[in-house]
């Protein structure tokens, strides 16, 4: 049976430390280097790890080990924390088969069999970090890390998986995309003008779009990997809540020692809001993020992406407060070189007037959570 073995590692050591996880039989459970100490303890104690590595740059390592960890099933490989809509981590566990199913469909569908050079820029405590890892590995290609948009803008590559943040910085450098090779857009969804702006640069693009229950990516391009079934629950099954059935879907959420299972023959039910457009899936955005504000509702997708397309902005938050007046109302962050009055007269051109937030406030930095996501509950306390 396998143990959980839990690691603090940079990302350019990532691989090194799974390959070696892995050959002993066990699971991986890796922590962002960032994390603080006393969350690391208490995400150890909870997931109830056998030991926890910690890696320097320099690739040294030092291991505490710990008594009656958990036991995992062998076919256990990944143990990756993901928050959910209360912000606290959940295991998603995922398994050696799911893993290679997942790698082998994105690499069929990008039509790729062999590669001299992978770049990794994604954090490898994320699921789509340890994908590029282990797409790396089984293309047999040099897995160059890049930990700045300085760096990745001098790089030449044949697959780099990026988020839409990552790619709008590249074209503001004026960075040669189409160096990059196949670009992999994945994490969160990407604006038209971005796509367009980069496919005129030369970049070729493929959107991705799913989550770690679903071992990554499992739709490019609007359309389903061979081993994925995607459904619309709905009215008429062309608009409403995005359900998965995959090869690649993950075991079950691991809760301390417990894996509450996911029978893999049955649908996975996503939290996303989608529609089918001439046989292409759309996304159109999380089914908890339509805001009914005087009756009116507001996509939290769409003022999110509006706000992403306004000149001079670098990033965005956009969320809802209670309103005694409007019963729900949008507010959002953004941190940019511009005015709160030059953000609204642009929204106004591009947004029905009532989808645009009844208040804006810029930021140095988005208040993020310890596993690096947009922090709900910090955000909505900068309005008080």
């Amino acid at each position: 049976m396998a143990k959980l073995r839990a690691f603090s590692v940079p990302p350019e050591h990532a691989d090194a430390a799974l390959a070696r996880t892995h050959h002993a039989g066990d699971a991986a459970l890796l922590f962002d280097p960032a994390l603080a100490p006393a969350l690391r303890a208490e995400l150890c104690a909870t997931f109830a790890a056998s030991s926890l590595t910690l890696v320097d740059n320099d690739g040294s390592a030092r291991t505490e080990n710990f008594t009656d960890g958990a036991i995992l099933d062998d076919a256990a490989a990944l143990v990756v924390l993901t928050s959910g809509s209360t912000g606290d981590p959940k295991g998603v566990e995922l398994s050696h088969p799911a893993l290679d199913t997942a790698v082998r469909a994105s690499l069929a569908r990008l039509k790729l069999t062999t590669a001299d050079t992978v770049i990794q820029a994604l954090p490898t405590h994320h699921i789509a970090g340890l994908l590029g890892v282990l797409r790396a590995r089984a293309l047999g290609a040099n897995l160059v890390t890049v930990n700045s948009t300085d760096a990745l803008s001098s790089l030449t590559s044949d697959l780099t998986a990026l988020v839409p943040t990552q790619l709008a910085r590249l074209l503001a450098l004026h960075a040669d995309v189409s160096q990059l090779g196949m670009i992999l857009l994945g994490g969160a969804a990407a604006n038209t003008k971005l796509l367009c702006d980069a496919r005129l640069q030369g970049a070729t693009l493929v959107t991705s779009y799913g989550m770690s229950e679903t071992c990554g990516g499992c739709v490019y391009d609007g359309v389903p990997l061979d081993n994925t079934t995607v459904a619309i629950e709905g009215p008429d099954d062309t608009c409403g809540q995005i359900l998965i059935r995959s090869a690649q879907l993950f075991d079950g959420y691991r809760i301390g020692r417990k894996l509450l299972r996911h029978d893999p023959n049955n649908w996975f039910i996503t939290s996303d809001h989608g529609v089918w457009k001439d046989g292409v899936l759309e996304v159109t955005g999380r089914i908890d993020q339509t805001v009914v504000s005087g009756g009116e509702n507001i996509p939290l997708m769409a003022v999110q992406q509006a706000l992403e397309a306004t000149p001079d902005i670098t990033d965005v938050f956009v969320l809802s407060r209670a309103s005694k007046t409007w019963g729900e109302e949008v507010i959002a962050l953004i941190v940019g070189d511009t005015t709160i009055d030059a953000v609204k007269t642009h929204l106004r051109a591009v947004l029905p007037p009532h989808w645009v937030p009844r208040q804006i406030k810029a930021v140095a930095t988005l208040p993020k959570t310890a596993l690096g996501k947009p922090d709900r509950a910090a955000a909505q306390a900068l309005f008080d």
